[in-house]
């Protein structure tokens, strides 16, 4: 795989990929690691290091590269969360505005069944309290 290009988007992957999963979080996560890494290496070597110090000195000044994946990992899943619970905020809108509208028009039709409501839900606790 080209270390330029993370897992799933590449041109071939992308081309493929119809109706296969996508690539985790972890491997996302694991991709932009070593890809920092890397850069880190790269500059000490343009530096005068030697590549396999450098190597070593990269990952030291990292730190440990699990925890980071880790992190990186469960904060893509919150984005992807919280852009899904927008999705469904942005959904309801549209209905949850229509039915305060239709409430306005007919408040007494709206009354009548806030009381049927209340009183069947009160009935089936008094049945189910006396069971």
């Amino acid at each position: 795989m080209n270390s330029d290009t993370p897992p799933g988007r590449g041109p071939v992957r992308r081309l493929f990929r119809v109706g296969l999963r996508s690539p985790s979080d972890r491997e996302g996560a694991a991709w932009e690691v070593e890809h920092h890494l890397a850069e880190i290496e790269d500059q000490l070597v343009s530096d005068g290091w030697d590549p396999t110090e450098a190597k070593a000195e990269a990952r030291r000044r990292f730190g440990n590269p699990d925890e980071h994946v880790r992190t990186m990992a469960s904060i893509d899943r919150g984005i992807r969360m919280r852009k899904r619970m927008v999705g469904w905020g942005a959904s309801l809108g549209g209905p949850l505005r229509f039915v305060g509208r239709m409430a306005k028009r007919s408040p007494g039709y709206v009354i009548a069944v806030v009381l049927t409501l209340g009183l069947g839900l009160g009935a089936n606790g008094a049945m189910f309290e006396i069971l």
